[in-house]
């Protein structure tokens, strides 16, 4: 059925414009930071675009105590529920953090950093509604960057 979706899309395009189902991936640390205002971009710009937003986890399973999961949201409501610590970048608590009702200490020696990047399917065509939604979504984490809301973001990209 997804086929058929993308088939049409590309074929037919939508009635008022570009139209057709995207699906982006994000990881569990951005996914509550870039998920909704990248809605509303795609809902205000592109309305023929229907979005399918899913959440991966890019690391490997992390150790708590006695407990493993690979669910942020698990990890989270471990550490708020004072079940132990964890290691996760601070935009996962970005708010959180701001309330107190977490504290946070950097890593160093040596400090530890990840660069996220955007990927598209290199075996296919991409339809003009994939790549609008990832003019939005590029659009999205640069202003979450931009307006601080991504703690210790930095943009990289142009």
């Amino acid at each position: 059925m997804l086929e058929l979706d993308r088939a049409r899309a590309e074929i037919g395009g939508a009635v008022d414009g570009i139209g057709g189902l995207v699906t982006v991936g994000l990881l569990p640390s951005t996914c509550d930071l870039i998920s909704s205002p990248l809605v509303s971009a795609v809902a205000a710009n592109d309305p023929g675009i229907r979005m399918r937003i899913s959440m991966g986890y890019a690391g490997t399973l992390q150790q708590w105590i006695a407990v493993e999961t690979n669910a942020m949201s698990v990890q989270k409501s471990l550490v708020l529920g004072g079940h132990g610590l964890t290691t996760l970048p601070p935009v996962a608590f970005a708010d959180e953090l701001a309330r107190k009702l977490v504290s946070a200490a950097p890593l160093c020696n040596p400090k530890i950093t990840r660069t996220i990047v955007l990927a598209l399917p290199a075996n296919r065509a991409i339809g003009q509604h994939v790549r609008r939604a990832v003019v939005l979504l590029v659009g999205c984490a640069k202003d979450a960057v931009e307006r601080g809301a991504w703690p210790e973001g930095r943009w990289l990209g142009p």
